[in-house]
């Protein structure tokens, strides 16, 4: 057992916490506000806030990335949902029966990455058809 990887989570909602100290092979364990279990941030409410706002964040920067790469690959749809299926979505998934979402705000939050690469992508298209429009009235 590794001695610094292990710490205190008091869960609960009570304020006033009994001041019990807890040794493991004599070295004193501090308290945590949050912890991190198997890739889940939990925090002492057991909200798991902590661990939505980290996902989206790196997802939002997954998501982003991909938009760079569009420069590169061949501006096809089904190629970003492809990459948004490989690179994003597990990130989003990890164990999401643990953490399920419940609040409406946390759920937008979660949506939110899915909104940004849809918004990307139908900015795109109308791109793509202004540019075929202005092609098509130039030649006709």
């Amino acid at each position: 057992m590794s001695v610094d990887k292990c710490f205190r989570l008091r869960v609960g909602l009570i304020k006033s916490a009994p001041n019990a100290t807890y040794t493991l092979y004599g070295n004193q364990r501090s308290l945590v506000n949050e912890a991190r279990d198997l890739g889940v941030l939990i925090d002492a409410q057991l909200s798991f806030k902590p661990h939505v706002n980290v996902i989206v964040a790196k997802a939002h920067m997954r998501v982003g990335q991909i938009g760079l790469l569009r420069c590169f690959l061949r501006r096809d749809t089904k190629t970003l949902v492809r990459a948004f299926i490989t690179h994003v979505r597990p990130l989003l998934e990890y164990c999401t029966p643990i953490w399920s979402p419940y609040s409406v705000g946390m759920i937008k939050r979660v949506e939110s990455v899915q909104r940004e690469i849809t918004l990307h992508e139908m900015y795109n298209i109308q791109e793509r058809n202004v540019c075929l429009h202005f092609a098509w009235n130039r030649w006709n």
